[in-house]
C-alpha cells in the first residue's frame, strides 16, 4: 500500500485495513452506533490501537498532504505520526463525506493546515443523512479520536449537538472547543445559543457571518480564511460561434426562497428575449427528488426555452467540473449567503461572476473582479427560511442582472477577462497556503 508504513505481513496489514473500514462503515448504522456506545471505552481503545497499529505501524490514522517533490510522489497519501497531546495540532471534526458546504469547509481547511506541515486528525460527526453523504475524497483518511488539545468543529448549532453526541468517545473532555460556523441572516436565531454556550471560540468565513455572531456573544469570534481550491479543469476550446454559457448551481435542501434559480432563469429570459441569441443557461441541483414541488416549478419555469436546461441530481466531482469547463459565467441571483462557495469556486476557476451585492460572497467579490447586482432589502417572508422571525435579505433587482448578463455575452472579451482577475484574486486570498496560515495564526 503506497504511502503507509509497511510491516511484515501484509495480508495481516490488509485484513487490519478492512477492519477498521467495517467499523467505520457500520459506526454509520444507528443501532450499531448505540451498541458501539455500550462497549467499555478501554475495550474499544485497545481494539483500535490494536488495528490502526497493525494496518499502519503509527498510533493515530493521520492524513497529510504529499508536500511538492515528496518522495512518494503526486496524488500519494502519506502518513505522519501526531504530535505529543500537549504538543501543536487540531482535531477537525465534521461531515467528512458530506456534499455540501459546511463539508467542502471541513475537508478544505484539513487540506490547507497539513499543507502547511500543521498536525491534523480529521474526524467523522457520523450524523449526516445517506442523501447527502456521498462524496469520497481520497486523498484525506480519517482518525477514529482526537488526540490534539484543541477542537474545531465545522457543524452549524442546528446539528452541533447530535455531532457532539455522536463523537463524544472520542473527544478530549478538557480540549479548548471552537465552532466554524455559517449563517445567512442578519440575526443568529435564538434556539442557537445553547451551541454557543458549548464552545469557547466561533470561527467564521465573512465579516457578514462575523457581525452576526458577535451581536449575541461576547466570546472570540475570529475571521478565518475559508480555502477555496480550485480542481484542474478539462481543457475546453471554444469559438465565436459557440454559446455563451452561463451556469448555476445550488442545493434543494438549502431552501430554494434563498438560494432563488427562478430568478437567473427569468433574468436570462429578458437579457435574451428573441429566442435566438447565441446563449445557454446550465441550472445544476442536488435534491430535487425531495422537494419536487418546487423542481417541477422551477422546469416549468424553463420548459418553453430550449437554450435552459436543468440538471438535478447528484453526479460525480468529474462531471460537476465537465460542467464547470464548459460554462463562461456563473450568476448567483441569491437571497442571503454566509460564504458563497459556488461563486467562490467559479471566479477560482477563472469564470466571469454575477451575483447579488449583498451578504457573505462580499468577502471576495469586489467590482474589478465580478459584476455585482443591484438589491433592496426585504422582510424575510415567515417560512421562506428557518428561524427568519423578524429578518430580512435582498431582492435582487432582475432587470439589472439581465443588463450585466447581456453585456457579459457581448463582450466575451472583457469576461473572460474579469475571470483571469477573479481567479488572481481568489489565489491570492483563499489559496490552501493563505486559508492555513489564517488557521494557523490563530491555533498558535
Amino acid at each position: 500500500m503506497a504511502g503507509f508504513r509497511t510491516t511484515n505481513n501484509a495480508a495481516a496489514r490488509g485484513r487490519a485495513v478492512a477492519w477498521l473500514r467495517a467499523l467505520t462503515r457500520a459506526g454509520n448504522h444507528p443501532i450499531v452506533r448505540k451498541l458501539y456506545g455500550m462497549i467499555p471505552l478501554r475495550w474499544k481503545d485497545a481494539l483500535r490501537a490494536r488495528l490502526v497499529m497493525r494496518a499502519t505501524g503509527a498510533a493515530v490514522l493521520q492524513p497529510v498532504l504529499p508536500l511538492a517533490g515528496s518522495a512518494a510522489g503526486p496524488g500519494v497519501p502519506v502518513l505522519r505520526s501526531p504530535a505529543p497531546d500537549n504538543g501543536p495540532g487540531v482535531n477537525l471534526i465534521g461531515f467528512a463525506h458530506g456534499g455540501l458546504g459546511l463539508s467542502e469547509n471541513f475537508r478544505g481547511l484539513g487540506r490547507a493546515l497539513l499543507a502547511q506541515g500543521y498536525p491534523v486528525a480529521l474526524v467523522d460527526a457520523g450524523v449526516l443523512d445517506d442523501a447527502r453523504n456521498k462524496d469520497r475524497p481520497t486523498d484525506l483518511l480519517l482518525a477514529d479520536s482526537c488526540p490534539f488539545a484543541i477542537d474545531v468543529v465545522c457543524i452549524n448549532p442546528d446539528q452541533f449537538g447530535r455531532a457532539m453526541a455522536a463523537t463524544q468517545a472520542a473527544r478530549r473532555a478538557d480540549a479548548y472547543r471552537i465552532g466554524y460556523w455559517f449563517w445567512e441572516l442578519e440575526r443568529v436565531p435564538a434556539a442557537w445559543m445553547s451551541a454557543i454556550d458549548d464552545v469557547d471560540e466561533i470561527w467564521v468565513a465573512s465579516e457578514f457571518v462575523r457581525g452576526a455572531f458577535a451581536a449575541v456573544t461576547a466570546k472570540p469570534v475570529t475571521l478565518v480564511r475559508m480555502p477555496v481550491q480550485p480542481p484542474v479543469l478539462p481543457a475546453v476550446v471554444k469559438g465565436d460561434a459557440d454559446p455563451f454559457v452561463f451556469m448555476f448551481s445550488f442545493d434543494f435542501h438549502s431552501y430554494v426562497a434563498r438560494k432563488n434559480p427562478s430568478a437567473v432563469i427569468e433574468a436570462f429570459r429578458r437579457a435574451f428575449p428573441n429566442g435566438d441569441e447565441s446563449v445557454r443557461l446550465i441550472l445544476k441541483s442536488n435534491n430535487g427528488d425531495a422537494f419536487r414541488d418546487q423542481l417541477y416549478a422551477l422546469m416549468g419555469a424553463a420548459t418553453d426555452d430550449a437554450r435552459i436546461e436543468i440538471r438535478d441530481g447528484y453526479i460525480d466531482r468529474d462531471d460537476m467540473i465537465d460542467l464547470l469547463a464548459r460554462a463562461d459565467a456563473y450568476v448567483s441571483l441569491h437571497r442571503s449567503e454566509g460564504f458563497g462557495l459556488g461563486m467562490a469556486e467559479a471566479m477560482a476557476l477563472g469564470k466571469a461572476v454575477v451575483g447579488t451585492g449583498y451578504s457573505g460572497n462580499l468577502e471576495f467579490m469586489r467590482d474589478d473582479n465580478s459584476r455585482l447586482v443591484r438589491y433592496e432589502l426585504v422582510a424575510t417572508p415567515e417560512g421562506a427560511y428557518m428561524h427568519d422571525e423578524g429578518g430580512h435579505w435582498a431582492e435582487p433587482d432582475i432587470d439589472d442582472a439581465a443588463r450585466i448578463m447581456r453585456g457579459l455575452a457581448d463582450d466575451r472579451a472583457n469576461a473572460a477577462s474579469m475571470g483571469l482577475r477573479a481567479a488572481a484574486h481568489m489565489r491570492a486570498a483563499h489559496s490552501l497556503k493563505v486559508a492555513g496560515s489564517s488557521a494557523m495564526q490563530r491555533l498558535e
